[in-house]
């Protein structure tokens, strides 16, 4: 009974450690398309950002928050 439970655990922290590694490749991937949408003259930011330490997916969210905020304070 002993070894069930235990081959048991292994499965479920398996499956569970292949779903995180999923995700989080997905989200690394998510993160370099949008960052690559970016245009050149613009990236000076995320590289500030990339030095402050923060991730791709916070810069991403960063950039989101700054953008609402600012919608109408900076024309094109």
């Amino acid at each position: 009974m002993k070894t069930i439970i235990n081959v048991v655990g292994k499965a479920i922290t398996r499956t569970i450690v292949a779903k995180v590694i999923k995700d989080y490749i997905a989200a690394d991937m998510y993160a370099k398309s949008v960052i690559a949408t970016i245009p050149e003259n613009e990236r000076g930011f995320i590289r500030a950002c990339k030095r402050m330490g923060m991730s791709d997916i916070q810069t991403i969210n960063f950039l989101n928050i700054l953008d609402k905020e600012t919608e109408g304070y900076f024309n094109d």
